[in-house]
């Protein structure tokens, strides 16, 4: 029956959803600063991923989200403050893998790092490794970074974990995040 009637009403041939979309540039890097939506989409490519966010913590005691992509309904990350700790939340849509540093998050100039390889992540604060956690290579945790785009300062969409509630704003000051991976075509 589908197949008369897309030849009835000349829907034939069916074309590709894609065609005509460009494939998205992968960039060597990007900056991004406070202020960004989730309209800001970044393209991840394959291999090594470096995300650093200069931030100025004011609060006593800093908290909420320096950098987040994607929810907990369909996957993604989410930089942030607690409870004066930095946590790196990775979600895949089903679980949630968690990075949490033992080092306090001060009132105080910080700079926070996320090491991405094929098969680890890796949290850094001020220079120290402060956690680290195997990965598999198949998940795609930075796809979100495309899809659904980034927010700078909040979590400006469904939130990644259930920790907090969107948009838990960040207390101090990002100053920018910058992205950096291998150029491709």
């Amino acid at each position: 029956m589908f197949d008369a009637e897309a030849t009835k009403y000349q829907v034939y041939p069916l074309r590709d959803y894609r065609a005509g979309v460009p494939t998205p540039v992968v960039r060597p890097k990007w900056i991004i600063y406070a202020g960004t939506t989730a309209n800001t989409k970044v393209p991840i490519g394959k291999g090594p991923v470096r995300i650093t966010a200069h931030v100025a913590a004011t609060d006593e005691i800093p908290a909420g989200v320096i950098l987040s992509s994607g929810g907990f309904n369909r996957g993604g990350t989410s930089l942030f403050v607690r409870d004066g700790r930095l946590h790196y939340v990775l979600h895949d849509g089903y679980q949630e893998t968690v990075l949490q540093s033992d080092k306090p998050f001060t009132s105080a100039a910080h700079t926070i790092r996320i090491d991405f390889t094929e098969d680890k992540v890796a949290l850094y604060l001020d220079g120290d490794r402060v956690a680290e956690q195997q990965i598999s290579p198949e998940d795609t945790y930075l796809n979100s970074f495309y899809w659904d785009g980034i927010s700078v300062g909040k979590d400006a969409t469904v939130p990644v974990t259930h920790v907090y509630e969107a948009p838990y704003r960040f207390t101090g000051a990002v100053k920018r995040v910058e992205i950096e991976q291998e150029a491709q075509n």
